[in-house]
């Protein structure tokens, strides 16, 4: 909020910023944060954040390219919720959904003080209410792209104040959230040029980011964690996750991006209404180049919000990949359509009357506002699959407590809630990883080994098992599921299986009828 210590005092304008938060984090329990199920990414950040919860430094129990700020964050809200008798799940999802308020709320701030209207904060704040996906994978997850949205808009909202040092601060944040953040930092392109000392203002900008990441980076020295830290998060992505500024890529990115040729979703209102914004202010630089400038700087906040918005979207448009991609741009967008709308509505104002801009902005104030309500009423929470999560991360803990050693891959969700470490860190797949596996393991190949060995239980979840080959098919053999759900497969090791049949488990070929139950683990092990 713009009353943060060090950033300045509340102004009357901000307190509607409460309400906003307020109905975000409503916006976010209607997805059923208590028993909605682990999807997607969300299930290994979990992993990587329980493990912290347990002492265990990320990069170390988790392969992981993005730095973990994020979960950090969820671990440290997991510790907080055991301590207060809270479930970790619900301690975690409860540190996401506080982000995304705070995210909705440091909008409506932004857009008060770089539109000048109230009107215009008020679209702005409700716009970036709309998207789905944002409050769904706030109140599922702790994803890196929900929990660095605040902290890019506070270094917006500092720059606004003409806050060097705390733009220097929020931005640093952004960048430990997650690396291409770090482009925060062109907000403090303003705070600098309006300094009398420049020098002295890109000091205390410096002073802000190297502080927190100095620290950051201390913590995994005191872990014995720094250098795994630095091979994941900067040598793996400059080598492996190389990126391509071919037309033909960047066009691929934009399709996906604007949905084109899909059916229009609430989800890409922001970034066409950003790109419409930004369409609108190009056309009036063009014709009006002085007025255009004279209104870019007449008001502190302007120019970091069109610098950091337009790093924003050609960034996006460079490394578009998936929805969360999206998130970023979400609040850049809202800030755009409110300033356009805004503008629109000053514009009616003087060239009609009055009284129809204000019926005019009254009118689209409603309009949202019943979209939003209706987005809230008709969310429809997916089912309680965190239940049956739990009864297969119970399942896992059966066979641990019984001696066996068990790798997950893609599903280390079920590690964490069983409280486990995985067998081997590498229990997710990204890009460039089959490449960093030739190059680490030779001609061998990856198979998850530890000491030589490798595990007695291997899950495998959302497919991909080509990446596995020919470890898994050639050391395994697929079991039944017995406890497990679509996409997911267990192996078990074909040394085990033999073991399992000789004691009279699994007879007739079918190994897994029977033979994942503890009580025939536990007398194997025994022996």
């Amino acid at each position: 909020m713009a009353w943060a210590r060090g950033f300045g005092r509340p102004e009357p304008s901000d307190w509607p910023a409460l309400g906003y938060f307020a109905v975000a984090v409503l916006r976010c329990l209607r997805f059923d944060p208590a028993g909605a199920p682990f999807i997607g990414d969300n299930q290994h950040y979990f992993f990587i954040a329980e493990r912290f919860a347990a002492g265990i430094a990320p990069h170390q129990a988790h392969f992981d390219p993005k730095t973990a700020l994020s979960v950090m964050l969820s671990g440290a809200a997991m510790l907080a919720g055991r301590g207060a008798g809270m479930d970790e799940v619900a301690a975690a999802r409860a540190a996401s959904i506080l982000a995304a308020g705070a995210s909705v709320a440091a909008v409506w701030c932004l857009a008060r003080r770089v539109t000048r209207s109230r009107l215009g904060a008020h679209v702005a704040a409700l716009l970036v209410l709309m998207p789905e996906r944002l409050y769904g994978m706030a109140a599922t997850g702790a994803r890196p792209k929900v929990f660095v949205l605040p902290f890019i808009l506070y270094a917006l909202l500092a720059a606004a104040r003409q806050r060097p040092l705390a733009v220097g601060v929020g931005s640093g944040l952004a960048f430990l959230t997650w690396q291409p953040a770090l482009l925060a930092i062109g907000a403090a392109i303003e705070p600098v040029a309006r300094s009398r000392s420049r020098v002295g203002a890109i000091a205390r900008v410096c002073i802000g980011a190297g502080a927190v990441i100095v620290a950051y980076e201390l913590y995994f020295a005191w872990r014995g964690a720094l250098a795994d830290q630095i091979e994941q998060s900067v040598l793996f992505p400059l080598q492996y996750m190389g990126h391509s500024w071919r037309l033909g890529a960047t066009a691929t990115h934009a399709r996906w991006l604007f949905a084109l040729g899909r059916t229009p979703s609430l989800d890409t209102v922001l970034p066409w209404g950003f790109l419409g914004a930004l369409s609108a202010g190009l056309l009036c630089a063009t014709l009006r180049p002085r007025w255009a400038v004279e209104q870019l700087l007449a008001v502190q906040g302007r120019p970091a919000y069109v610098v950091v918005g337009l790093l924003t979207f050609v960034w996006t448009l460079f490394d578009y990949q998936g929805f969360p991609d999206r998130f970023p741009l979400l609040p850049v967008g809202a800030v755009a359509v409110g300033w356009a709308v805004a503008a629109g509505t000053a514009m009616a104002a003087r060239r009609w009357h009055r009284r129809i801009a204000v019926a005019g902005g009254a009118a689209v104030l409603v309009a949202l506002a019943s979209g939003v309500a209706l987005q809230i009423r008709s969310t429809q929470p997916r089912s309680r699959g965190l239940n049956a999560q739990r009864k297969e991360a119970a399942a896992v803990t059966e066979w641990l407590e019984a001696g066996l050693s068990v790798y997950a891959h893609g599903c280390v969700h079920l590690l964490a809630l069983a409280h486990a470490n995985n067998y081997v860190r590498y229990g997710f797949m990204l890009r460039g990883l089959p490449e960093y596996w030739r190059d680490t393991f030779s001609a061998r190949g990856f198979a998850p080994r530890r000491e030589g060995k490798l595990p007695d239980v291997v899950l495998w979840c959302r497919g991909k098992e080509r990446y596995a080959e020919p470890w898994l098919e050639r050391f395994y053999r697929r079991a039944g599921r017995p406890y497990f759900g679509k996409g997911e497969s267990v192996w078990i090791s074909k040394r085990l299986t033999r073991r399992l049949r000789r004691h009279g488990c699994g007879q007739g070929g079918d190994v897994s009828r029977d033979c994942l139950l503890a009580e025939n683990w536990q007398p194997l092990a025994a022996r």
